[in-house]
């Protein structure tokens, strides 16, 4: 896979994020206790620009933040050794970052996770009873994602890993780490704040396959440097089904986040919004799975809708590799 040209900003960018209005000295300076805790907490094992003055570091977190970037990704890439102002000069910022490891001192050492099969079209379900009826469809990777403590999930991960059996399927488990760990399911898909409190090389040793969440670059680096069975790499298109940490990423980032992913080694897929009329778009990006919600469990039909969106997945697939 070509790297995708990496710009931070083009000259016009660049100058229109320092003309933004920032209220009492610039929102960097709002922001600053955020940027030391970032700098105290994280130790960022690159190349940094040592020549940059405080205020030209300013400016460039705010270019950042200007660019829909989230903080933390505002400051790795404004510590970054390069030229973000020349419009005409193509960077290449992603090799950089792929030799950058983003390391908090709370990380487990690498978990060498099992790896994945092909997971095509991956369903995020909220109930046991759609997750059945997915599989029922053909799906052969599905998560259950409870919204809150559901009284019934000790049943529900046992038929998940019931489940998993009779379909020789991909059953994941969103969040409850330690019982499905007690469960053996198949495998647990975890945020990034869950990457601080779970048992990581439990998870691990005892043969999960572990999922992780990503919104944006550091977040990403860091799940790349854990070694997971897979990473998720959203959201990219708007989307209602939860609040999210950042603001939709678009497809020129996605492709960005898919070459980092792909040239570490690590299986990703693509979450966040996305519905059958983006299929094309992400199959020809070199997306080979990708997360529905919504669109599968408020269908009228979800069963027949899951097999219908199945086959359309695999249409584009088979079409952008052709």
């Amino acid at each position: 896979m070509v790297s995708p040209n990496f710009r931070l900003a083009s000259q016009a960018q660049w100058q229109q994020a320092i003309k933004q209005p920032w209220h009492d000295q610039g929102i960097v300076w709002q922001q600053q206790d955020q940027v030391q805790l970032l700098l105290r907490d994280f130790h960022w094992q690159i190349s940094c620009n040592t020549q940059l003055s405080s205020n030209d570091l300013q400016a460039r977190i705010k270019q950042g933040l200007a660019l829909n970037l989230a903080l933390e990704d505002a400051l790795l890439m404004a510590i970054q050794p390069w030229d973000t102002v020349d419009d005409e000069q193509i960077h290449h910022g992603l090799a950089d970052l792929l030799a950058t490891q983003v390391q908090d001192s709370r990380d487990p050492l690498p978990l060498h996770c099992q790896g994945v099969q092909d997971m095509g079209l991956y369903a995020v379900m909220p109930s046991i009873e759609l997750v059945h009826a997915c599989l029922d469809a053909g799906l052969t990777t599905v998560q259950l994602r409870h919204k809150g403590l559901s009284p019934d999930l000790e049943a529900d991960l046992s038929q998940c890993q019931r489940l998993a059996k009779q379909y020789q399927a991909q059953v994941f488990v969103n969040d409850s780490w330690q019982q499905g760990l007690e469960a053996q399911v198949f495998g647990l898909h975890l945020g990034q704040e869950d990457c601080f409190t779970a048992d990581l090389p439990a998870i691990a040793q005892r043969g999960l396959r572990l999922g992780l969440s990503t919104h944006g670059f550091a977040e990403l680096l860091r799940a790349i440097r854990l070694t997971p069975s897979y990473v998720a790499l959203g959201h990219v298109f708007a989307t209602q089904t939860k609040d999210m940490p950042s603001t939709p990423q678009g497809l020129e980032r996605l492709q960005q986040y898919l070459w980092l992913a792909k040239q570490s080694g690590v299986s990703c897929l693509a979450i966040g919004g996305i519905k059958e009329q983006h299929f094309n778009q992400l199959a020809q990006i070199g997306l080979s799975s990708v997360a529905l919600v919504s669109a599968i469990s408020q269908a009228e039909k979800p069963k027949a809708k899951a097999g219908q969106l199945r086959e359309a997945w695999q249409q584009a697939v088979k079409q952008a590799q052709s």
